[in-house]
């Protein structure tokens, strides 16, 4: 029978422990930071055929999902209109408002 060092078991253990750790970290870590981020956006409205292009508009971030856009003139359009909609990896989204039939293309400015 082979014998096993207690000091080798400690490190493989402590590997795997960091290893695992590691995972659960980037599992959970949010890619953009939450709060207000400029962003430019396509808005088309498919009753009307009226689209626009927006280019630096205020969103706000929560989990990496678009929750709130904010308009130059002071309004905004947050849980009441939209379905927040998660980013992908490069800070762009799609977002629906079907009852309205109109559609956002969010793309974030900077992270």
């Amino acid at each position: 029978m082979k014998y096993i060092s207690t000091k080798r078991v400690k490190k493989n253990i402590v590997y795997y422990l960091f290893v695992i750790f590691i995972s659960v970290w980037l599992i959970g870590c949010n890619r953009y930071k939450d709060g207000r981020h400029p962003a430019k956006i396509y808005y088309s409205n498919f009753n009307t055929n009226f689209s626009n292009t927006y280019s630096k508009i205020e969103v706000e971030v929560e989990d990496d999902k678009v929750v709130k856009i904010y308009w130059p003139r002071g309004g905004w359009l947050d849980y009441s209109h939209i379905t927040p909609a998660k980013l992908d990896k490069n800070g762009h989204t799609t977002i629906f408002w079907a009852v309205e039939a109109r559609m956002y293309e969010v793309q974030l400015l900077s992270p």
